[in-house]
């Protein structure tokens, strides 16, 4: 694809706006486990009772704090009505010809499946389209030989960074408290502690993003 020809220099803008929201994090405290609510739309295999009284399983809201009396009928209500075609950055998983779909069948909030070329999302909290939409720019740079800088070490820091500074870059709304949480399950001096070629890596997935906005842009006019 033209766009790997096109990373060559990363644009000071880039480089300043992860730089900024890398220093953002040392001065915002991670939340903990129990003050985590945006996951009230990912469903998980629960054992129950039909209206027959029939042993079954069914598939139940699962929220991140362990509430679970709620109304499933809103929170289901809310997942179903969302649209993956009014997601945020939905025109680069286009571009790179990365199907999104959206399931209350998994367990995870979100996966990229490598092989299939897909996104699944079991949740409608949108830092988690973009999560794995990084999950697969990666995986596409590494095909193009994009990200030389790359260390699968870090792949889950990677691409909650990278979701945290392109979430900043395209005014997506984000829990910033949460983000420090899941890198901290990584590292748990995520703020003090993120490699440089880390921090070049997502410098690299920015720019990419860029130029494939810059490309659905010239595209659409």
């Amino acid at each position: 694809m033209k766009i790997v020809n096109e990373i060559n220099d990363i644009s000071d803008s880039t480089k300043a706006i992860v730089r900024k929201e890398l220093n953002k994090l040392k001065y915002i405290k991670p939340n903990d486990f129990n003050e985590i609510s945006f996951s009230d739309v990912t469903f998980t295999n629960f054992p129950v009772f039909d209206k027959n009284n029939n042993f079954c399983t069914g598939y139940l809201p699962v929220f991140a704090n362990g509430e679970k009396n709620i109304s499933q009928a809103e929170h289901m209500e809310r997942f179903m009505k969302l649209n993956i075609d009014t997601l945020p950055l939905i025109d680069v998983a286009k571009l790179l010809d990365i199907k999104v779909e959206k399931s209350n069948n998994i367990k995870p909030y979100g996966t990229y499946i490598h092989k299939e070329r897909k996104i699944v999302l079991g949740s409608d909290y949108i830092v988690t389209f973009i999560h794995e939409l990084v999950h697969a720019i990666v995986h596409f740079g590494k095909e193009n030989d994009l990200f030389y800088l790359y260390d699968s070490e870090y792949d889950e820091i990677i691409a909650e960074f990278a979701a945290v500074t392109l979430c900043k870059i395209y005014n997506i709304k984000i829990d910033l408290p949460y983000s420090i949480y899941y890198m901290n399950m990584y590292n748990n001096d995520i703020e003090n502690s993120i490699p440089d070629h880390v921090i070049k890596t997502v410098e690299v997935i920015c720019e990419f993003v860029k130029k494939c906005k810059e490309i659905t842009t010239k595209r659409k006019t």
